[in-house]
């Protein structure tokens, strides 16, 4: 590999090869250091960011713990209240509970209700319930007899049996204005003043709505998300509502098969906090640094996210300067290059010139002499070969004009002459009716069709299709349709006429030209079609409802052999039967696969539905033209149907 680029070198030229040196010097040069400056500064901004992320969640966690602080103050405050009683009637009891919670809403506003439950002498959640709670924005306060209040509400035998404030589970709760809330509940539990053991439970209950809009409005480098989990690890605040208050850490850890998830929530549940680098979370789908941190007071424990990607955006900001200085760089370079190339290309400066009036057709201008045998020699000889190609090219593309314009007046003639001889006085008659469509091919060739009468009971008409393609075509056709109209009309059999134009044609057809026909006279009283097919595709017949082809007697095409015997057949048409003629245009047209439209799918669409013989015709014409789509069109495209109305 190495050998065959210095030899690539060797044949390059000075200029080539001190350009290139000197530009992929410097592109090694600033790709080497911005790889340098990735790699050492990408582990700095990591730390700075980890103890950005420690400051950040240490604040919100000393924000979170001050408000389980006063909410714990309230409730000891209350206690204390009741340890100077030796006991205390309801009026006293419902006025501190109410105080109570007036108090500790003017803190934080999230607290609705605030109860103390003595129970009595009975147990088994029998006791006395006092219950101050916020409705319509006023505190409503009211005592119970409860005989079950310990069943629902674990928190009140914690309490009295661990001697010590409860922190409950989050869970969801209907307030006293009918709304569902995430909430906990704190309590404490109580003894009057001379008791041995505790006299009741003190408790309240908070909305942790205001924590979670907390929470989500802060901000950490535009993309950092913090979460926050109960006791148990429960997901109390995270992006996506299918986690939220669903999933604890430990089976999110399960579910996204992240050990470092794991690991983080078996930390945090310890006291410990820290971090660890997971390739991907549930947060962002990329690596994240994951900061964990527990939460004083509560046992919940609080966390930030943050995607590596945002680390890294000043190592990137620094790395696009470098690019941009490099290609900055590079242009100057390209000017300086382009100044010392200067003056080594003034020969190949002078040839661009002399090519640029070659393509605008100047062939005037002289090319410079050949002075060196270098690649500018070369290229000057090259230029000299050039220019002698060119105008031979010209003269060979002039000449081919001429012939395509000569011929495409030919076709012109040609398309003329062959509408010129088409009908279209389509006969008005209760005996039958008729429609005859031709679409040329750009290559117009010699389909052509007529009908006329021969005298008041006997129709001719036929389609026939002239070999070749042209102004001799064209010819040809003009002549075999003047013949057989001649012949027809002379009184002659019909078999008889056609031996005659064959034998005529046959006399004046030096080019070898002939033609494929199918002529019938209809004998409008009776319906009786006595036909011959010369060579040609055999027509369609609708009888009992239904088309098939006809088969007759075979012919030759006409003007193929002097003196042959044609043979004539016929058919008997009753009212509402037809007989559809046509050329192989329609049968040979092709798709863009070159695959034939053909026979069989001509009888499938025909015997689709029964029209009138116009719409017949633009049914067919549609679909041939539906299955060839853009491949173009080699054959006129000729049809005729004719429909019986005689009653015999």
């Amino acid at each position: 590999m190495l050998d065959k680029i210095i030899t690539f070198l060797r044949n390059r030229s000075l200029v080539f090869k001190l350009s290139t040196s000197i530009l992929l010097s410097v592109l090694i040069g600033s790709f080497m250091l911005s790889i340098f400056i990735s790699h050492y500064s990408k582990p700095l901004l990591k730390e700075q960011v980890v103890a950005a992320a420690y400051k950040a969640l240490g604040e919100v966690n000393h924000s979170i713990a001050q408000g389980a602080d006063v909410t714990e103050q309230s409730l000891v405050n209350t206690a204390k209240i009741l340890s100077l009683k030796t006991n205390a009637n309801d009026e006293q009891l419902k006025l501190l509970t109410h105080a109570a919670l007036d108090a500790i809403r003017e803190q934080y506003g999230h607290f609705y209700e605030f109860v103390i439950f003595i129970p009595s002498e009975k147990g088994s959640g029998h006791g006395t319930l006092y219950h101050s709670y916020v409705k319509g924005g006023k505190i409503n306060t009211v005592s119970w007899k409860e005989q079950d209040f310990i069943k629902d509400r674990e928190w009140v035998n914690f309490a009295i049996q661990k001697g010590k404030i409860h922190w409950t589970e989050p869970y969801i709760s209907i307030d006293p204005e009918g709304n569902k809330l995430l909430s906990t509940t704190v309590s404490v539990p109580f003894k009057f003043k001379g008791s041995t053991k505790f006299n009741g439970v003190i408790a309240t209950s908070g909305n942790l709505s205001a924590l979670r809009e907390y929470m989500n409005s802060l901000e950490f480098e535009s993309n950092g998300k913090y979460l926050l989990t109960s006791a148990k690890g429960t997901y109390l605040i995270h992006p996506d509502p299918n986690i939220e208050f669903k999933k604890t850490i430990f089976e999110l850890a399960n579910d996204i098969h992240s050990p470092q998830l794991k690991y983080a929530g078996e930390q945090v549940k310890k006291g410990q906090s820290g971090f660890v680098v997971m390739p991907k979370s549930s947060v962002y789908n990329s690596e994240v640094v994951f900061v964990y941190m527990p939460i004083p007071k509560t046992n919940w424990s609080s966390f930030l996210v943050y995607s590596s990607d945002n680390f890294y955006k000043p190592v990137k900001k620094f790395q696009l300067i470098m690019i941009s200085v490099t290609i900055i760089g590079v242009l100057l370079l390209i000017l300086l290059i382009n100044w010392i190339c200067k003056f080594t290309t003034n020969p190949i400066v002078e040839l661009a010139h002399v090519a640029d009036k070659y393509g605008k057709g100047d062939f005037s201008a002289q090319l410079p002499p050949i002075k060196s045998n270098d690649e500018v020699g070369i290229l000057t000889q090259a230029f000299y070969n050039m220019k002698d190609n060119l105008l031979n090219l010209l003269k060979i593309q002039k000449e081919n004009a001429k012939q395509e314009q000569k011929r495409q007046s030919e076709l012109e003639i040609a398309t003329k002459i062959q509408e010129s001889v088409i009908p279209d006085n389509f006969p008005q008659t209760t005996s039958f009716k008729m429609y005859a469509s031709m679409t040329p091919a750009k290559e117009v060739g010699g389909d052509f069709y007529d009908f006329f009468y021969i005298d008041k009971t006997h129709f001719a008409f036929l389609i026939a299709d002239v070999s070749g393609k042209g102004i001799p075509a064209a010819l040809f056709m003009m002549n075999a349709k003047s013949l057989l109209k001649s012949n027809l009309l002379s009184g002659h059999p019909l078999n008889i006429a056609i031996n005659k134009t064959n034998h005529e044609l046959c006399q004046t057809n030096n080019a070898g030209m002939f033609l494929t026909a199918f002529i019938a006279i209809l004998n409008t009283e009776t319906g009786e079609v006595e036909y011959v097919n010369a060579g040609h595709n055999k027509p369609l017949v609708k009888i009992n409802n239904r088309y098939e082809y006809l088969t007759s007697d075979t012919n030759t095409a006409i003007s193929a052999i002097d003196n042959f015997e044609y043979k004539s057949s016929s058919i008997l048409l009753k009212p509402n039967e037809n007989i559809f003629m046509y050329t192989d245009g329609v049968v040979e047209a092709q798709d863009t696969t070159e695959t034939f439209y053909g026979e069989e799918r001509l009888l499938n669409v025909i015997n689709t539905e029964h029209l009138e013989p116009k719409e017949t015709i633009l049914k067919i014409k549609k679909d041939v033209d539906k299955f060839c789509k853009d491949a173009p069109q080699f054959d006129d495209i000729t049809m005729i149907c004719l429909n019986i109305q005689v009653k015999l």
